[in-house]
């Protein structure tokens, strides 16, 4: 069997196998022979994938055991020296089960801090018996370990073994001996009754809850695919009433959020719809003829960028379009904000766009490359970012076709990725790459922190969103396939809960709306990727009244795994490296695998037809 570095090295080019198969499969153009034979292996690659991490698993889980019977054999020797000798067959028994059992409880409590799903949102305020004893007696065996020189047979056995340890599991063995500053006095037996710690994590006092952790805390969810598109979806925006969507099929269609059922289907754009945002309806001044719709669900406008070169504005009431703007260059990202439309094109211009006329207000070759997001800061500043991993800021209210803050010039530390996602929140900006964490750039200090999105050192976030009260990313766990997200309280981005139903792909772009119903505010999201859904929250009265199992289709609470309420271990960028210059050279990376500049086809730049 292969040793634990062996298999990570392993596991690392597989996982990086995959993520360029991902981004083949998301490549807005035909895939030649070649990238197509690559994506078809991609369930194979998977399988051979989660075989190498369940074996790595047994290993880190085996080598722990051996770590945790050292202990608690040194433990039960030092306390009764005389034991081994004087000890009947019947107490040997049920001290090797005691032993075993405390042992199993200990595993189980490492696993749920690492990053395991918890059953109930409220353990970490209040947790298991069986966590505590565990705690405190490794706690209790941390001050009684004796120098080298006096090491039994015993525990030095269990040292050679655990010689070929993780790095993980040694981190996970000295946190448990640093949680324990005083010695306790011994009992009669360790075993049944254990001495409390005034340091661990499971002593901490119950403390209340904010009133957005109520609003997340074992939120249920009623989850609906929505069926409609032919493609990818590439972009959603969800109201209290209507959802939208684009697609790479062209299309732009109309749902409504309360049944799920397609309103609308609207034509006219000849590529891929690459942005879209709902409007209200009075919010723009149009027209004289504008429909009054039969039905409140309709009473809003649509704008959406494609890369047929052009923006549109829709009337979703007669699903007509009414203005398009054209942009000569395809239009990756766009916002929109009162009067103003800001784009980001294939072509590193940022423009800003009125509304009302359709003129260009403002343009600007901001980026060397495609600008990948675009979004109002507040009404006079924009911030985009590019394929390149940069992100500036523009203040609108000047000509100057300089921003007023850009990563490239400023001294934040980070490794440049291609920025997939961003979303604003007041003087921070956060955004998402091909990196295990979110990051976030204080625009005040120019400071840049990370936030754990993943509970491995490999992930992709490729959605966020940001509200008054709450942050939401989107993370992947390639090795399954599975796409979730995890909330965050705003300002103080705390970590709340995860949504993930189990069966969901990589998450691509989301929204998030807030509804009204029985006199509570709940939460609607819609997520897109290789497929749509939308997440409804169940008032809590109906969460009681259910008798259906959390196992049913379409039926999920929302979950709470401590791993992402830690702080990110790291201040560099290596802990999250996916990419690093140390870089595996396998037959996936040496062949042009639309990462970089296969993601944008040559003769891309539009013509006026």
């Amino acid at each position: 069997m292969a040793d634990d570095k062996t298999l990570s090295v392993e596991i690392r080019k597989l996982r990086k196998k995959l993520r360029q198969i991902e981004h083949l499969d998301q490549l807005d153009r035909e895939l030649t022979d070649e990238e197509y034979l690559k994506v078809k292996k991609k369930d194979q690659v998977r399988k051979e994938l989660q075989k190498l991490v369940a074996q790595r698993e047994k290993i880190l889980k085996d080598v722990r055991k051996m770590e945790l019977a050292a202990q608690i054999s040194l433990t039960k020797s030092e306390q009764n020296p005389t034991a081994g000798n004087d000890e009947e067959e019947g107490e040997e028994d049920d001290r090797i089960e005691e032993e075993r059992q405390l042992i199993d409880s200990r595993l189980q409590h490492e696993s749920a801090a690492e990053g395991g799903s918890d059953d109930n949102y409220s353990e970490e305020i209040a947790p298991r018996k069986s966590d505590v004893n565990a705690d405190n007696f490794v706690a209790q065996t941390a001050v009684t370990v004796p120098s080298s020189s006096s090491t039994t047979p015993a525990s030095t056995s269990a040292a050679a073994s655990s010689s070929s340890a993780s790095s993980l599991s040694t981190a996970a063995a000295a946190s448990s001996v640093s949680q324990s500053s005083t010695k306790t006095s011994s009992s009669k037996s360790s075993f049944t009754s254990l001495p409390s710690s005034s340091t661990t994590k499971s002593s901490k006092k119950p403390t209340a809850l904010s009133k957005v952790q109520q609003e997340w805390k074992n939120a249920s969810f009623n989850v609906q695919v929505l069926e409609g598109h032919n493609d990818n979806i590439t972009d959603v925006d969800c109201g209290e009433t209507v959802i939208i969507s684009g697609s790479r099929d062209t299309m732009l269609k109309v749902w409504d959020a309360d049944t799920g059922h397609e309103l609308r289907s609207m034509g006219g754009h000849t590529g891929t719809v690459t942005a879209v945002k709902l409007v209200p309806n009075l919010a723009i001044n149009l027209s004289e003829d504008a429909v009054t719709s039969r039905s409140n669900a309709l009473q809003h406008m649509a704008i959406t960028g494609s890369k047929d070169c052009s923006i549109r504005l829709w009337s979703l009431g007669d699903g007509q379009m009414r203005r398009s703007i054209y942009t000569y260059s395809s239009v990756e990202c766009l916002d929109y904000n009162k009067e103003n439309i800001a784009s980001g094109s294939e072509g590193g211009k940022v423009e800003l766009w009125d509304v009302n006329t359709g003129d260009n207000v403002r343009s600007t070759i901001s980026h060397e490359d495609i600008v990948t997001c675009i979004k109002f800061q507040d009404d006079n500043r924009v911030v985009s970012s590019s394929v390149t991993g940069v992100v500036k800021v523009w203040d609108i209210r000047d000509r100057s076709s300089s921003p007023v803050f850009s990563t490239e010039s400023s001294d934040v530390p980070y490794k440049k990725r291609e920025i997939r996602c961003l979303a604003t929140n007041g003087n921070s900006i956060y955004w998402g790459d091909d990196g295990a964490n979110v990051k976030v750039l204080e625009l005040a200090s120019g400071k840049l922190r990370k936030l754990r999105n993943h509970t491995t050192d490999f992930g992709s976030t490729n959605a966020i969103l940001a509200t008054d009260s709450c942050l939401i990313s989107a993370g992947y766990n390639i090795d399954k396939g599975n796409g979730y997200m995890n909330v965050r309280s705003l300002p103080d981005e705390q970590y709340l809960a995860t949504i993930n139903d189990n069966n969901t792909s990589c998450i691509t772009c989301m929204s998030r709306a807030q509804v009204n119903k029985e006199g509570q505010a709940l939460n609607r999201l819609c997520t897109g990727g290789a497929e749509m859904k939308m997440w409804n929250q169940l008032p809590l009265n109906r969460v009681k009244k259910r008798t259906r199992t959390e196992s049913d289709d379409g039926f999920i609470t929302a979950k709470h795994v401590r791993r992402y309420s830690l702080p990110d271990v790291s201040d560099t960028e290596d802990s999250d490296d996916d990419d690093d210059d140390n870089d595996v050279h396998n037959s996936y990376e040496d062949e042009h695998d639309g990462d970089d500049e296969d993601a944008t086809p040559s003769g891309s730049w539009c013509t006026i037809s």
